[in-house]
């Protein structure tokens, strides 16, 4: 259970020597679909055959990506653009109190299949503090990498 926060200080005094410092701005990604690779090449353009210089935006039309699926048919992995993405998305909503004990000062919501009104509201409240039932999703959401688990699973608060 501690393994977050070990993760989040090595982060944090990884930064550098100057991370000690007053007034360091910190930003996590507390809900939204992981980037886990950039590419030099756009992937929806590559997937229609499309040249790099004539690719259309076609991304555009795949608003969520375009899933992946592992060899047993699971959607693994979503490719848009040339963002090589979780299919499930990042959750660590229930987890404010910890981030901001940790120094966290900023926290990021990528919109994505849950309206982002949601996540933003349960922030909020959050944020006044008063703390929030948060319901999640386990079929859709995953924050293991945090828990030294596999990145695809979801530890729940008070696990």
């Amino acid at each position: 259970s501690d393994y977050f926060q070990q993760a989040v200080k090595a982060l944090l005094l990884g930064l550098s020597k100057e991370s000690e410092l007053n007034g360091l701005e910190t930003e996590l990604l507390v809900f939204g679909r992981i980037t886990l690779a950039h590419s030099a090449r756009c992937f929806t353009a590559r997937s229609e055959n499309r040249p790099k210089d004539q690719c259309e935006f076609r991304c555009g039309a795949y608003a969520e990506g375009m899933p992946l699926y592992s060899q047993d048919n699971q959607p693994l992995f979503r490719i848009n653009g040339i963002q090589v993405q979780s299919e499930a998305s990042c959750n660590l909503l229930g987890y404010y109190n910890k981030m901001l004990s940790l120094g966290i000062t900023h926290y990021r919501v990528a919109e994505g299949d849950m309206a982002i009104e949601r996540p933003i509201s349960i922030l909020s409240t959050y944020r006044q503090g008063v703390p929030v039932p948060v319901e999640i999703e386990a079929s859709t959401t995953c924050n293991g990498y945090w828990w030294g688990k596999p990145g695809f699973n979801l530890v729940l608060p008070n696990e």
